[in-house]
């Protein structure tokens, strides 16, 4: 383990299980008592606009968003990076949908992830050319969406909504509560098996819950993603591997970067290149942090991963492996 990962797994030994606190001086979430956890300075920010896919490559979890009051989204961050014809990258927060495109590789169900996205929000007569581009009638469709922050690529990491209610004012802080979370892109796309959980420190407790409880239904019901999973333990000698079965995004998205074209990659070489990352992990709200790596053993062509990674609290993207 490096230095630095061996200073800061030392630093949530110390201060656990009195508080978790997360190393990334913007996020975290302290738990004192019998108080629920808080996420100083996390709020979320109501920004009415439409959502614009004509031209693009939206995904199941990513699609462009322009505000209708630009100055807005500059108030609120200016870490926001407002793209070069006048809208936003967006990140849905929570979930991890199938990778459209992972440097050339496709999962299974990713289009239909991004299919049931673009239809939840309303778009109509989709269209999708030969190299993957969006066409769709009108091309922009009224919503909003709740923003909390940004994420390393510089996009804002939100909730995504067809309509949103009238009080619920622009700019303002919104308290986003579990039943009105429901109503969102990104809980009904986990509802309904078509994308996996993906939780940060960042995530306030009871979304991540109603997410879990979500999951774990279209889990039992073998719908979508849990049909086809294979996550716990899947074949690993060929880079295709990587498309002929279904894992989570966020191993997925690490094995096809360690993986590079004309290579041949192993479950041991995955592995190593795994623990070079400081990529840290707690498995549930009041466990020790470990490295993701630390989850992750062989056996033969098989990579077989402990525990189960949608439940999982990633406590800094900063430093990953995982470049979203």
């Amino acid at each position: 383990m490096s230095d630095l990962c061996t200073w800061r797994v030392a630093l949530f030994h110390r201060f656990l299980p009195g508080a978790i606190l997360v190393l990334t001086g913007l996020r975290g979430f302290a738990q004192t008592g019998e108080t629920e956890p808080k996420i100083p300075g996390a709020q979320f920010y109501c920004i009415r606009g439409q959502f614009e896919i004509d031209g693009y490559r939206p995904d199941g979890d990513s699609l462009r968003f322009r505000p209708n009051d630009p100055d807005i989204m500059t108030a609120l961050s200016s870490a926001y990076v407002r793209k070069k014809d006048g809208n936003y990258q967006l990140r849905l927060l929570g979930i991890d949908a199938p990778e459209m495109n992972c440097e050339g590789l496709r999962q299974p169900l990713a289009g239909e992830a991004r299919d049931r996205l673009l239809e939840f929000l309303g778009f109509k007569e989709v269209r999708v050319d030969d190299s993957g581009v969006i066409r769709s009638t009108g091309g922009a469709v009224r919503g909003a969406i709740c923003a909390l922050d940004v994420d390393h690529q510089d996009r804002p990491l939100c909730i995504a909504f067809s309509a949103v209610p009238d009080a619920w004012a622009d700019g303002e802080p919104t308290l986003i509560e579990p039943e009105s979370f429901t109503k969102s892109a990104n809980f009904t796309l986990v509802e309904e098996g078509l994308a996996y959980p993906l939780f940060y420190d960042y995530l306030q407790p009871d979304i991540r819950e109603s997410i879990t409880e979500a999951a774990a239904d279209a889990r039992g019901r073998g719908t979508g993603v849990w049909g086809l999973d294979r996550t716990a333990s899947f074949e690993f000698a060929t880079r295709s591997d990587l498309v002929e079965q279904l894992v989570h995004p966020a191993v997925f998205r690490r094995a096809v970067r360690y993986a590079k074209p004309d290579t041949t990659p192993t479950p041991a070489g995955f592995a190593a290149w795994m623990g070079k990352h400081c990529d840290l992990v707690i498995e549930s709200i009041d466990g020790k942090p470990t490295r993701f790596a630390d989850l992750v053993s062989c056996d033969g062509t098989q990579v077989k991963l402990r525990g189960e990674v949608w439940n999982l609290v990633f406590l800094d993207e900063s430093e990953s492996g995982d470049q979203r």
